[in-house]
């Protein structure tokens, strides 16, 4: 009895063991099925109605590179200009000493400070960002001036009496340096403050601001200002009473003089004679101000752009404050001093790359077209000009926006795509999907694929399903299903500094090279570009949208058997014109403003001719990279192999298990019988 016991316990083992693992096999089958036919359900139509012959748009961002650091020399486009020089500080001395004087007429009264001239402004208490010197009028018609210390400390003499009296007057401030402020008022001593050694924030680079606070753009002036004086020294009493009465100054250590005719500027030893200036300046409207420019060349050395002789450097200061500086209020000229406040080498920024440094970007410029006049979407860096990519919007307007884990887009490209049942799919280099269910990795992922840490995207297995590996692409470029729109994110391939660029630029010829090769290149279109600068020099000072500047110039190229051969596109695109080109051509909706009045890319493109062949990828260097594809592509054979393990394998292990159940079974009843 208990042999039969222990026979009947084996048995019942082995029969739900074998049940157990049938039934996983079976589930797994079934839901690779259905995974694999719900992608292909999605991406199976490749005839969407184009307005174009394009039927494949694929869009690969690159990261973070300048226009002049890529192209800066290539032969017809708007690259470095010839002789080109940076002063290694372009921005109007900082000083301890000083003397500043204006003259102004204004009968205006205002809501609160309005700044008549300043150098470095207020809004922070930041070393390198406190006023280093200003005039301003109080919002009771009073005059106020003086200076904030590296601390933040301000030290103020102000007027008891009002000036907003539509008549002109003229104003001067001193400091000595480290003990007395004083106030003048047409020619006459009106207050002053004792400040115990202490001295102003010399460290700001800051502009010289006539009509609005230096540090950004605010507390406006609304009147006329003229004859600004500014000296290296303390101006005494009778110097300021000479000079109010007989309009004759000593130009010892002059540093700026200004009457704003014809809004020029001067640093020369100016000693007007004429008893009474000439009164009438600039008119300030109350949104509106001047920045002074000085000639620096005697207080700063010169830098010329070079040729960068490694194709891995060390990384530029990038940022908004960097690129603040750099722009310079569109000089384009402190690209040097930003990375030196940073610590940075101040030179680096100022390499550039060639044909034999990049060969398969230049081939493709010689090749395709080449966009020359291409911006970041803002100056801002990062996550904002990403978004452009996405939702067309500046992302402090996209609502329930976080910089902390998940984020929701409300509305992007593809939800658009989706509506109109445009495939689409987005290529993610070593995606991991099981990574987005930790908040560390949505914050890291951010900035992976914006979509990655939208809920609605990552919650909703439909949509989420068009998330898929890179090794997908070279997969689906074999098949029929390969999808209208794709964007190829690959984090590790970008070509931000410190990496070697030669590796982003051998991933993106791998995709291109792949597609040439593919039965699709005769319907497809490539554009790559850049997110931002990085810090990189570029001479081209980016256009204003409304009252938002763009960011600066990046590259893009636009790779087709439609793209016109070694055309130079220098129509005015940035981020929007990507959206706008793939909104056109696949008749979906705009999502906002920006995109629907962005320009299209259709200046890259002739229709009117057939499909050129791909180039000859059996020759030249364009054949050393043939190892690259093959190991992509061998990428994607692993996933075929993967997939062939569930679909294949798994139902022969669960055929296998029936039959061990079944021989077990008929063994067992046998032996049952024999028994009896």
């Amino acid at each position: 009895m208990n042999s039969i016991t222990v026979r009947m316990g084996k048995q019942n083992y082995h029969f739900i063991m074998i049940i157990i693992i049938s039934l996983i096999s079976i589930v797994c089958y079934f839901i690779v099925e259905n995974s694999i036919h719900e992608v292909s359900a999605i991406t199976s139509n490749s005839d969407t109605k184009s307005n174009t012959q394009i039927k494949h748009v694929i869009v690969v961002s690159q990261g973070r590179r300048s226009f002049d650091n890529y192209f800066g020399t290539f032969p017809g486009a708007n690259g470095l200009p010839k002789n080109l020089t940076i002063p290694f500080n372009p921005f109007p001395p900082a000083i301890q000493k000083f003397t500043v004087g204006a003259w102004f007429n204004t009968n205006n009264t205002f809501q609160t400070n309005a700044f008549l001239v300043n150098k470095g402004g207020v809004g922070s208490d930041t070393l390198g960002y406190n006023m280093n010197y200003g005039i301003w009028m109080t919002n009771f018609g009073n005059i106020g001036a003086g200076f904030e210390t590296k601390e933040g400390i301000d030290y103020v003499v102000r007027s008891n009496n009002t000036y907003n009296d539509g008549k002109w007057h003229q104003v001067f401030v001193t400091y000595d340096g480290n003990s007395e402020l004083k106030l003048y008022i047409d020619g006459n001593e009106t207050a002053s403050t004792k400040t115990k050694g202490q001295y102003p924030d010399i460290t700001g680079t800051k502009p010289i601001r006539i009509g609005a606070n230096s540090f950004q753009p605010e507390y406006y002036f609304k009147g006329s200002i003229d004859e600004v004086r500014i000296w290296n020294r303390t101006l005494d009493n009778s110097e300021i009473l000479k000079g109010y009465s007989d309009n004759i100054y000593d130009p010892d250590r002059l540093i700026v003089y200004s009457s704003f005719e014809n809004n020029e500027t001067s640093q020369n030893n100016s000693t007007k004679v004429s008893l009474q200036p000439e009164l009438k300046g600039i008119y300030l409207n109350g949104s509106s101000y001047y920045d002074i420019k000085i000639d620096v060349s005697k207080y700063t050395s010169y830098l010329k752009p070079f040729n960068l002789l490694k194709t891995k450097t060390d990384s530029p200061n990038y940022g908004e404050n960097a690129y603040d500086l750099s722009y310079n209020n569109g000089q384009m000229n402190g690209f040097v001093i930003a990375q030196h406040l940073d610590g940075k080498d101040p030179r680096l920024v100022l390499g550039h790359y060639n044909e034999t440094d990049l060969g398969f970007y230049w081939k493709f410029a010689t090749e395709f077209v080449l966009a020359d006049n291409f911006f970041a979407s803002t100056m801002d860096t990062g996550f904002h000009n990403e978004n452009y990519l996405y939702t067309g919007i500046p992302v402090d307007k996209s609502n329930n926006v976080s910089f902390r884990y998940l984020s929701n887009l409300n509305r992007t490209v593809f939800d658009e795509l989706e509506k109109s049942n445009v495939p689409w799919k987005i290529y993610v280099d070593n995606y991991n999907p099981n990574l987005n269910q930790t908040e560390p990795a949505l914050k890291k992922n951010r900035f992976i694929n914006l979509l990655t840490q939208t809920p609605r995207f990552h919650y909703n297995e439909s949509l989420n399903s068009n998330i898929v590996d890179l090794a997908y692409y070279f997969k689906d470029l074999r098949n029929d299903n390969f999808p209208s729109v794709a964007y190829i994110v690959a984090p590790n391939a970008e070509e931000n500094a410190p990496r070697d660029v030669t590796v982003g630029e051998e991933f993106v010829a791998s995709i291109v090279l792949a597609l040439m090769e593919s039965k699709h290149w005769n319907d497809s279109a490539i554009i790559v570009t850049y997110r931002e600068s990085g810090g990189w020099y570029d001479h081209v000072p980016p256009p204003k949208i409304g009252e938002n500047t763009y960011g600066f110039r990046v590259p893009a190229l636009i790779i087709s058997p439609y793209a016109k051969k070694g055309y130079i596109d220098s129509t005015l695109y940035d981020a929007s014109s990507v959206l706008k080109f793939i909104e056109y051509n696949y008749n979906i909706s705009s999502l906002g403003k920006r995109d629907a009045d962005a320009n299209n890319m259709l200046h890259a493109f002739d229709f009117t001719k057939a499909p050129r062949e791909p180039l000859n990828l059996k020759t030249g260097f364009i054949k050393n990279l043939s190892l690259e594809v093959k190991k992509n592509i061998d990428k994607s054979k692993s996933v075929k192999i993967v997939t062939f393990i569930y679909l294949v394998t798994l139902p022969i292990l669960t055929i296998i298990g029936f039959i061990i159940f079944w021989i077990v079974y008929r063994k067992e009843r046998k032996s049952r019988l024999i028994r009896r």
